[in-house]
C-alpha cells in the first residue's frame, strides 16, 4: 500500500519524526545521492536539496509540546559537517523551508550579515530541525525571517551521550543541572540507556539521583526490559532489587522472556 501523501513540508516532517511514512508534499522529489549516502527532498522551485530524514533534538522531559521547526541552509562543506554531527555552537535558521522561496538568491538575501551569509554558502542543501522552544531565539530584523539555533546550550543530547558511554563523572556533572529521568523523542529515559549499554556504574548513580526504574518507553519497556535486551547480569540483578520482574511491554512481553529471545543465558539465569 503506498504511503500517502503529506499535505506540506511540516506535515512530512512531523510525520517522520513519529516514525511514519509518507510521500513527498507537492513540489518536492525524493532522490537519493549516492556521494553523501542520504536521501534528499529535491525542491522544484529552487533546487535545495532538503535532507529527507528531520534533525530532532529531545527536551528530555514527557509530554513536552514546545518544539519549534526551523530549516538551516547550508553549502557542500556545511551539509557534510551536519551529517558528520559536527554542529556549530549557534546556526542561523529561518521558519521557512525551501519551497517558501523564490530562488536560491532569495533564500541568502533573507540571512542579512556576512557571518550568516558564510554559514549558509552557497544555499544548495537545507537541514529541518525540531528544537525545543529554550534553544532558539528570533532575530529582530526587519522583512528577514531569521532563527538562531543554540547548540550550545543543548544540556540534555550530551547527558544521554555520556550515559551511553558509561561516563559517570559526566553523568554526575549532569545531574545537578537535570533530572535523573531525562527521556529522549522515544520516552526512553537515561537509566534506560545505561542499562542497555550495561554500565553498572552509571546504574548506580541514576538510582542514587532517584531515578524511576518503572518509566517505560514509547513501547513499554522499562530499564528491566532493556538490561535483558543486552544481557549484562550484574545490571539485572542492580535493577531486580527496585523493579518488578512481572511487567510486561506493549508487545506482552516480560524481561525474562525478552534475555530468552535474544539467548542471554547470563540474564535468563538472573531474571528466572
Amino acid at each position: 500500500m503506498a504511503a500517502a501523501q503529506a499535505t506540506n513540508m511540516l506535515h512530512y516532517m512531523q510525520a517522520f519524526a513519529n516514525d511514519q511514512q509518507h510521500a513527498a508534499p507537492t513540489g518536492y522529489e525524493l532522490k537519493a545521492d549516492e556521494a553523501l549516502g542520504v536521501n534528499f527532498l529535491v525542491c522544484a522551485q529552487t533546487g535545495v536539496k532538503l535532507l529527507e530524514k528531520p534533525i530532532c533534538f529531545p527536551s528530555g522531559v514527557r509530554h513536552y509540546q514546545g518544539y519549534r521547526w526551523l530549516y538551516a541552509y547550508f553549502e557542500l562543506k556545511g551539509i557534510r559537517n551536519i551529517l558528520e554531527g559536527a554542529l556549530p555552537p549557534m546556526l542561523p535558521a529561518t521558519t521557512r523551508e525551501p519551497q517558501a522561496f523564490m530562488n536560491r538568491d532569495a533564500i541568502a538575501q533573507n540571512f542579512d550579515s556576512k557571518s550568516q551569509r558564510e554559514m549558509t554558502g552557497s544555499c544548495e542543501f537545507c537541514v529541518a530541525f525540531r528544537m525545543p522552544s529554550e534553544l532558539v531565539t528570533e532575530g529582530n530584523v526587519p522583512n528577514r525571517d531569521i532563527w538562531l539555533i543554540r547548540f550550545g546550550h543543548d544540556k540534555v543530547s550530551p547527558f544521554l551521550q555520556a550515559v551511553s558511554s558509561g561516563d559517570a563523572e559526566k553523568v554526575k556533572q549532569g545531574l545537578q543541572n537535570l533530572g535523573s529521568d531525562v527521556v529522549d523523542d522515544d520516552k526512553k529515559s537515561a537509566l534506560m540507556y545505561a542499562a542497555h549499554a550495561g554500565h553498572s556504574d552509571v546504574v548506580s548513580v541514576l538510582l542514587a539521583a532517584q531515578a524511576d526504574p518503572s518509566q517505560v518507553d514509547k513501547t513499554g519497556n522499562t530499564a528491566l526490559m532493556w538490561a535483558a535486551h543486552s544481557g549484562d547480569a550484574q545490571v539485572i540483578k542492580q535493577l531486580l532489587a527496585v523493579s518488578s520482574k512481572d511487567a510486561k511491554n506493549v508487545h506482552g512481553v516480560s524481561a525474562l522472556e525478552i534475555a530468552q529471545e535474544m539467548q542471554r543465558a547470563e540474564a535468563v539465569a538472573a531474571l528466572s
